[in-house]
């Protein structure tokens, strides 16, 4: 048996019906994803606009108040001198997990054209009532243990891993000893996280896979090992750099300096030192412009030996504030070349000449890798 329903009841019925789903679907609140999207364009509208302060309230205060440049992704746009104004962006992915929001994001030219200049990984937060940027650090270290020394913060995940006193102090005593010999001021504490793995470092940092990484700006440095010093030197060689200027240091001297006065993460200076002599004696085709232009033009651990091997050079036979003056001289083949002949005060096949002279003459002890 089936009932008969009038034509114009059955109209206002669905007419009422849609009504009916349309306020519902209005009355709903806006999901935490779509809550991170309009807030992440909020945010990038504010900082093309140079609109910082507002720009801030979009970001966790804990960072805001903590780094100077506390969105990192924006600072390597920055640092690679594409100009965020002149960008779009586009989100490829979303998802909600367990207190915080990821959005996929890439950058692109306004005209639209080409491959990403950038892609990222971004974090959102709900704080005080709004979804809030984060740095994947800030979010993926929630709940890790911490201890203080005078010099560190020191960040760790299970109770094995703790930092030892002694540790602790030898962590200290580094510290110390590369800002006397250095000569900056850097009275801030470094943020230092010990990792599970390689990946893990890479994700804190939102980059790819690495034994150790540092974050040189604000100090903060991840790695495998309980104590890498090579990333505490760049840490504190960065403050060589005035802080009211946007530049980096030339590449070859940045791992150099690193490589000379800490090491690499399973091998001592003795030893990059010894691969640096081997390659100077048996390779009379290694020039400074190579390391120059590619610090890795050599290879992995031949180019960190020789990198080494030349921050040793200029050091020993010119000082530290000359070396110092080469930091901050620009990072171009033509700055560099151009500062080293008048700091070296010698044409520049004479200088090259001298380096490698001066590194085969050095008399190394036995060297041994770290453990």
């Amino acid at each position: 048996m089936s009932i008969l329903i009038n034509p114009r009841v059955k109209s206002a019925y669905l007419i009422l019906l849609c009504l009916v789903l349309v306020w519902h679907s209005c009355a709903r609140p806006p999901s935490k994803v779509d809550r991170a999207k309009e807030s992440f364009d909020i945010y990038v509208k504010a900082l093309q606009q140079d609109s910082v302060e507002h720009a801030k309230h979009f970001w966790n205060q804990q960072e805001t108040e903590r780094y100077e440049m506390y969105d990192w992704q924006w600072g390597y746009l920055s640092f690679r001198e594409l100009n965020p104004l002149y960008l779009n962006y586009k989100i490829t992915n979303t998802e909600e997990r367990d207190g915080y929001v990821i959005l996929q994001v890439e950058w692109f030219y306004r005209e639209g054209k080409g491959y990403p200049l950038q892609k990222d990984v971004r974090y959102l937060i709900e704080e005080k009532g709004r979804m809030v940027g984060a740095n994947s650090i800030f979010v993926l270290t929630r709940g890790w243990l911490q201890k203080e020394s005078d010099h560190f913060a020191y960040h760790y995940k299970h109770k094995q891993d703790e930092p030892t006193k002694a540790l602790l102090e030898r962590m200290d005593r580094f510290y110390e000893k590369i800002i006397d010999f250095l000569q900056v001021d850097y009275q801030d504490k470094i943020n230092y996280y010990k990792c599970d793995s390689a990946k893990e470092v890479g994700s804190l940092f939102n980059m790819e896979e690495s034994l150790a990484r540092s974050q040189t700006i604000n100090g903060v440095v991840a790695s495998i090992q309980s104590f890498v010093p090579h990333e505490i030197v760049h840490v504190i060689s960065y403050r060589i750099l005035p802080p009211d200027k946007k530049i980096v240091p030339p590449g070859y001297l940045d791992e150099g300096l690193a490589y000379y006065l800490g090491g690499a993460s399973f091998f001592s200076t003795d030893l990059l030192l010894s691969w640096a002599k081997r390659a100077l004696k048996d390779d009379g085709n290694i020039y400074l412009d190579s390391l120059i232009h590619n610090p890795w033009f050599y290879g992995g651990n031949q180019s960190a030996g020789l990198l080494a091997s030349f921050a040793k050079f200029i050091i020993d036979t010119k000082g530290v504030v000359k070396l110092k003056q080469l930091f901050t001289a620009g990072s171009t083949l033509y700055e560099q070349r151009d500062v080293l002949e008048r700091v070296y005060g010698k044409s520049w096949d004479q200088l090259q000449n001298d380096w490698k002279e001066f590194i085969l003459a050095l008399d190394l002890p036995e060297a041994k890798s770290h453990h």
